[in-house]
């Protein structure tokens, strides 16, 4: 699973809205649209449902948010502690 796309897609949800989440990342909504549709593809279910008002996640995606969530958070936390080392003498 891509890093990248798993934040992208927390970001999403937590803010209820593409654009919301493509100003977090400094990215277009095109290109976090485009996103979400490849990690769909990817995992083989549609993970939002997408209206004008925004993003609702998926059954199948609240199924796995805490997994997700989970990656992300330690994936920060092994780059904490990777540039904590490479600090060291």
């Amino acid at each position: 699973m891509d890093i990248d796309r798993c934040r992208a897609l927390i970001y999403a949800i937590d803010t209820g809205s593409l654009f919301a989440a493509a100003g977090k990342l400094n990215i277009t909504t095109s290109g976090i649209s485009k996103m979400m549709s490849t990690f769909e593809h990817e995992i083989g279910f549609e993970l939002l449902y997408r209206n004008r008002g925004g993003v609702i996640p998926t059954k199948k995606c609240l199924d796995i948010l805490p997994s997700i969530r989970q990656l992300v958070e330690q994936n920060e936390m092994c780059d904490k502690l990777v540039e904590t080392i490479s600090e060291q003498p």
